[in-house]
Protein backbone atom coordinates (compact mmCIF):
# COMPACT_ATOMS: atom_id res chain seq x y z
CA UNK A 1 0.00 0.00 0.00
CA UNK A 2 0.96 3.37 -1.09
CA UNK A 3 0.34 6.46 0.80
CA UNK A 4 1.35 9.60 -0.89
CA UNK A 5 1.09 12.99 1.04
CA UNK A 6 1.28 16.81 -0.92
CA UNK A 7 3.62 19.18 0.73
CA UNK A 8 2.72 22.60 -0.24
CA UNK A 9 5.30 24.49 -2.20
CA UNK A 10 6.42 27.71 0.70
CA UNK A 11 9.47 27.00 1.33
CA UNK A 12 10.82 28.64 -2.08
CA UNK A 13 8.30 30.77 -1.86
CA UNK A 14 8.62 31.96 1.99
CA UNK A 15 12.49 32.25 0.94
CA UNK A 16 11.75 34.69 -2.22
CA UNK A 17 9.38 36.36 0.01
CA UNK A 18 12.36 36.79 2.31
CA UNK A 19 15.01 38.58 -0.06
CA UNK A 20 12.20 40.04 -1.33
CA UNK A 21 11.70 41.93 2.18
CA UNK A 22 15.91 42.21 2.88
CA UNK A 23 15.84 44.08 -0.55
CA UNK A 24 12.90 46.50 0.39
CA UNK A 25 14.43 47.27 3.86
CA UNK A 26 17.76 48.42 2.42
CA UNK A 27 15.78 50.39 -0.36
CA UNK A 28 13.45 52.11 2.38
CA UNK A 29 16.76 52.63 4.71
CA UNK A 30 18.48 54.28 1.63
CA UNK A 31 15.61 56.18 0.67
CA UNK A 32 14.75 57.36 4.30
CA UNK A 33 18.75 58.89 4.63
CA UNK A 34 17.94 60.82 1.26
CA UNK A 35 15.05 62.33 2.32
CA UNK A 36 16.54 63.00 6.01
CA UNK A 37 19.62 64.59 4.37
CA UNK A 38 16.82 66.86 1.69
CA UNK A 39 14.68 67.56 5.39
CA UNK A 40 17.74 69.20 6.55
CA UNK A 41 18.59 70.83 4.11
CA UNK A 42 15.29 72.49 3.50
CA UNK A 43 15.42 73.28 7.26
CA UNK A 44 18.75 75.54 6.48
CA UNK A 45 17.49 76.63 3.67
CA UNK A 46 14.49 77.69 5.25
CA UNK A 47 16.62 79.38 7.98
CA UNK A 48 18.82 80.97 5.50
CA UNK A 49 15.52 82.16 3.64
CA UNK A 50 14.14 83.67 6.68
CA UNK A 51 17.26 85.57 7.30
CA UNK A 52 17.28 87.50 3.76
CA UNK A 53 13.47 87.92 3.89
CA UNK A 54 14.24 89.53 7.82
CA UNK A 55 17.39 91.77 6.44
CA UNK A 56 15.17 92.84 3.66
CA UNK A 57 12.53 93.94 5.75
CA UNK A 58 14.65 96.16 8.21
CA UNK A 59 16.35 97.55 5.60
CA UNK A 60 13.12 98.61 3.70
CA UNK A 61 11.87 99.87 7.43
CA UNK A 62 14.98 101.87 7.73
CA UNK A 63 14.29 103.60 4.64
CA UNK A 64 10.97 104.08 5.20
CA UNK A 65 11.68 105.76 8.44
CA UNK A 66 13.54 107.93 6.83
CA UNK A 67 11.23 109.27 4.28
CA UNK A 68 8.19 109.41 6.79
CA UNK A 69 10.43 112.48 8.48
CA UNK A 70 10.18 113.93 5.03
CA UNK A 71 6.78 113.20 4.00
CA UNK A 72 5.14 115.41 6.65
CA UNK A 73 6.39 118.59 5.54
CA UNK A 74 5.65 117.66 1.86
CA UNK A 75 2.14 116.65 3.22
CA UNK A 76 1.70 120.24 4.84
CA UNK A 77 2.97 121.93 1.61
CA UNK A 78 0.13 119.73 -0.51
CA UNK A 79 -2.37 120.64 2.47
CA UNK A 80 -1.50 124.55 2.04
CA UNK A 81 -1.79 124.42 -1.60
CA UNK A 82 -4.95 122.80 -1.64
CA UNK A 83 -6.23 125.39 0.74
CA UNK A 84 -5.32 128.63 -1.46
CA UNK A 85 -8.31 130.44 -3.39
CA UNK A 86 -8.28 131.97 -6.28
CA UNK A 87 -8.06 135.43 -4.90
CA UNK A 88 -5.27 134.56 -3.42
CA UNK A 89 -3.64 133.34 -6.67
CA UNK A 90 -5.07 136.21 -8.23
CA UNK A 91 -3.38 138.45 -5.89
CA UNK A 92 -0.07 137.48 -6.50
CA UNK A 93 -0.88 137.36 -10.34
CA UNK A 94 -1.93 141.08 -9.89
CA UNK A 95 1.74 142.35 -8.94
CA UNK A 96 3.72 144.59 -11.62
CA UNK A 97 6.65 144.76 -9.23
CA UNK A 98 6.09 141.93 -6.87
CA UNK A 99 7.67 141.98 -2.69
CA UNK A 100 11.08 140.72 -2.99
CA UNK A 101 10.61 137.15 -1.09
CA UNK A 102 7.12 137.01 -3.48
CA UNK A 103 8.98 137.02 -6.71
CA UNK A 104 12.03 135.19 -4.70
CA UNK A 105 9.66 132.12 -3.79
CA UNK A 106 8.10 132.13 -7.79
CA UNK A 107 11.76 132.37 -9.11
CA UNK A 108 12.28 128.70 -6.53
CA UNK A 109 9.46 127.44 -8.21
CA UNK A 110 10.42 128.00 -11.62
CA UNK A 111 13.60 126.35 -10.71
CA UNK A 112 11.86 122.97 -9.36
CA UNK A 113 9.69 122.68 -12.52
CA UNK A 114 12.52 123.71 -14.65
CA UNK A 115 11.49 126.90 -16.07
CA UNK A 116 13.58 130.46 -16.37
CA UNK A 117 13.72 131.73 -12.84
CA UNK A 118 11.88 135.25 -13.74
CA UNK A 119 8.86 136.81 -12.50
CA UNK A 120 7.09 136.86 -15.81
CA UNK A 121 7.73 133.18 -16.20
CA UNK A 122 6.24 132.52 -12.29
CA UNK A 123 3.27 134.11 -13.17
CA UNK A 124 2.93 131.79 -16.79
CA UNK A 125 2.97 129.16 -14.29
CA UNK A 126 0.28 130.44 -11.84
CA UNK A 127 -1.98 130.78 -14.93
CA UNK A 128 -1.24 127.07 -15.88
CA UNK A 129 -4.52 124.89 -15.51
CA UNK A 130 -2.26 122.11 -14.11
CA UNK A 131 -0.06 124.56 -12.11
CA UNK A 132 -1.26 122.90 -8.64
CA UNK A 133 -1.62 119.30 -9.84
CA UNK A 134 1.86 119.55 -11.15
CA UNK A 135 3.05 120.50 -7.82
CA UNK A 136 1.12 117.97 -6.09
CA UNK A 137 1.90 115.26 -8.63
CA UNK A 138 5.62 116.51 -8.85
CA UNK A 139 8.44 113.69 -9.40
CA UNK A 140 9.94 114.26 -5.77
CA UNK A 141 12.01 111.25 -6.00
CA UNK A 142 14.10 112.19 -8.83
CA UNK A 143 14.85 115.63 -8.78
CA UNK A 144 17.62 116.94 -11.28
CA UNK A 145 21.04 117.68 -8.85
CA UNK A 146 21.06 120.96 -11.08
CA UNK A 147 17.84 122.39 -9.85
CA UNK A 148 18.51 121.47 -6.41
CA UNK A 149 22.01 123.19 -6.90
CA UNK A 150 20.03 125.97 -8.20
CA UNK A 151 17.39 126.01 -5.13
CA UNK A 152 20.50 126.65 -2.40
CA UNK A 153 20.59 130.18 -2.39
CA UNK A 154 17.43 130.70 -1.91
CA UNK A 155 17.10 127.57 0.86
CA UNK A 156 20.04 129.48 2.45
CA UNK A 157 18.43 133.11 2.66
CA UNK A 158 17.06 133.28 6.44
CA UNK A 159 14.40 135.19 5.26
CA UNK A 160 13.16 132.47 2.70
CA UNK A 161 10.99 130.85 5.21
CA UNK A 162 7.28 130.05 5.38
CA UNK A 163 6.96 131.76 8.80
CA UNK A 164 8.24 134.88 7.22
CA UNK A 165 6.78 134.99 3.89
CA UNK A 166 3.57 134.27 5.33
CA UNK A 167 3.41 138.31 6.29
CA UNK A 168 3.77 139.03 3.05
CA UNK A 169 1.07 136.68 0.73
CA UNK A 170 -0.43 133.32 1.59
CA UNK A 171 -0.20 132.08 -1.96
CA UNK A 172 3.75 132.79 -1.63
CA UNK A 173 3.49 130.81 1.52
CA UNK A 174 2.02 127.67 0.47
CA UNK A 175 4.71 128.05 -2.29
CA UNK A 176 7.77 128.54 -0.42
CA UNK A 177 6.16 125.47 1.93
CA UNK A 178 6.23 123.35 -0.97
CA UNK A 179 10.11 124.74 -2.77
CA UNK A 180 11.45 124.00 1.18
CA UNK A 181 9.56 120.40 1.39
CA UNK A 182 10.86 119.41 -2.19
CA UNK A 183 14.05 120.49 -0.79
CA UNK A 184 14.20 118.30 2.71
CA UNK A 185 13.06 115.29 0.78
CA UNK A 186 15.81 115.47 -2.03
CA UNK A 187 18.17 115.06 1.19
CA UNK A 188 16.58 112.39 2.50
CA UNK A 189 15.99 110.89 -0.28
CA UNK A 190 19.76 110.93 -1.44
CA UNK A 191 20.21 109.38 1.92
CA UNK A 192 18.04 106.64 1.32
CA UNK A 193 18.93 105.61 -2.65
CA UNK A 194 21.89 103.78 -1.43
CA UNK A 195 19.15 101.95 1.43
CA UNK A 196 17.01 101.05 -1.71
CA UNK A 197 19.69 99.83 -3.57
CA UNK A 198 20.17 97.33 -0.77
CA UNK A 199 16.52 96.90 -0.28
CA UNK A 200 16.69 95.83 -4.33
CA UNK A 201 19.43 93.38 -3.61
CA UNK A 202 18.46 91.89 -0.61
CA UNK A 203 14.63 91.17 -2.61
CA UNK A 204 16.59 89.58 -5.59
CA UNK A 205 18.14 87.30 -3.49
CA UNK A 206 15.27 86.61 -1.29
CA UNK A 207 13.02 86.14 -4.41
CA UNK A 208 16.31 83.56 -5.49
CA UNK A 209 16.41 81.94 -2.20
CA UNK A 210 12.66 81.30 -2.48
CA UNK A 211 12.58 79.96 -5.77
CA UNK A 212 15.78 77.59 -4.53
CA UNK A 213 13.73 76.46 -1.53
CA UNK A 214 10.38 76.04 -3.30
CA UNK A 215 12.55 73.81 -5.32
CA UNK A 216 14.10 71.80 -2.71
CA UNK A 217 10.53 71.79 -0.98
CA UNK A 218 9.44 69.44 -4.47
CA UNK A 219 11.94 67.30 -3.94
CA UNK A 220 11.46 66.56 -0.85
CA UNK A 221 7.90 65.77 -1.10
CA UNK A 222 9.12 63.77 -4.14
CA UNK A 223 11.48 61.79 -1.95
CA UNK A 224 8.70 61.58 1.14
CA UNK A 225 6.66 60.34 -0.95
CA UNK A 226 9.20 57.43 -2.83
CA UNK A 227 9.14 56.42 1.19
CA UNK A 228 5.90 56.04 1.60
CA UNK A 229 5.15 54.28 -1.51
CA UNK A 230 8.08 51.79 -0.67
CA UNK A 231 7.16 51.59 3.12
CA UNK A 232 3.61 50.24 1.75
CA UNK A 233 5.42 48.03 -0.43
CA UNK A 234 7.42 46.75 2.43
CA UNK A 235 4.25 45.87 4.72
CA UNK A 236 2.81 43.88 1.90
CA UNK A 237 5.67 42.09 1.47
CA UNK A 238 6.17 41.56 5.31
CA UNK A 239 2.47 40.57 5.25
CA UNK A 240 3.09 38.14 2.44
CA UNK A 241 6.20 37.10 4.42
CA UNK A 242 4.51 36.34 7.42
CA UNK A 243 1.79 34.54 5.52
CA UNK A 244 3.69 32.05 4.14
CA UNK A 245 5.67 31.30 7.60
CA UNK A 246 1.89 30.98 9.09
CA UNK A 247 1.54 28.63 6.11
CA UNK A 248 4.74 26.76 6.35
CA UNK A 249 4.23 26.23 10.11
CA UNK A 250 0.60 24.75 9.49
CA UNK A 251 2.36 22.58 6.62
CA UNK A 252 4.35 21.56 9.53
CA UNK A 253 1.78 20.36 11.85
CA UNK A 254 -0.38 18.97 9.05
CA UNK A 255 2.96 16.63 7.90
CA UNK A 256 3.55 15.69 11.59
CA UNK A 257 0.17 14.74 11.93
CA UNK A 258 -0.22 12.75 8.65
CA UNK A 259 3.33 10.99 9.69
CA UNK A 260 1.17 10.20 12.89
CA UNK A 261 -1.76 8.81 10.98
CA UNK A 262 0.52 6.74 8.49
CA UNK A 263 2.83 4.87 11.13
CA UNK A 264 -0.59 4.33 13.41
CA UNK A 265 -2.34 2.53 9.97
CA UNK A 266 1.41 1.04 9.53
CA UNK A 267 1.61 -0.65 13.13
CA UNK A 268 -2.08 -1.30 12.49
CA UNK A 269 -1.50 -2.94 9.21
CA UNK A 270 1.24 -5.36 10.73
CA UNK A 271 -0.52 -6.16 13.58
CA UNK A 272 -3.71 -7.33 11.20
CA UNK A 273 -1.17 -9.09 9.30
CA UNK A 274 0.38 -11.02 12.62
CA UNK A 275 -2.89 -11.91 14.12
CA UNK A 276 -4.58 -12.54 10.72
CA UNK A 277 -3.79 -16.45 10.82
CA UNK A 278 -5.00 -16.85 14.32
CA UNK A 279 -8.25 -15.34 13.74
CA UNK A 280 -8.59 -17.25 10.48
CA UNK A 281 -8.31 -20.45 12.63
CA UNK A 282 -10.55 -19.42 15.68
Amino acid sequence: MLFIICVPYSVPLLQVAGEETEALLIQVKQEQDAADIAKDQCRADEKDTNRIAAEAISIKNDAQKDLDEAMPAFQSAVKALRGLSKDDINIVKSYVNPPEYVQKTLEAVCILLGEKPTWPEGKKLLSRMTFFSDLENFDKDNIDKSKIKKLQPYIKDPNFTPEHIANISAAAKSLCMWCVAMNKYDKVAKTVEPKRQALKGAEEELSNAQSLLKEKQAQLREVEQKVADLNSKLQATLKKRDDLELSKKMTVVRLERADRCVSHCYHCLLTYHSLGPLLYLG
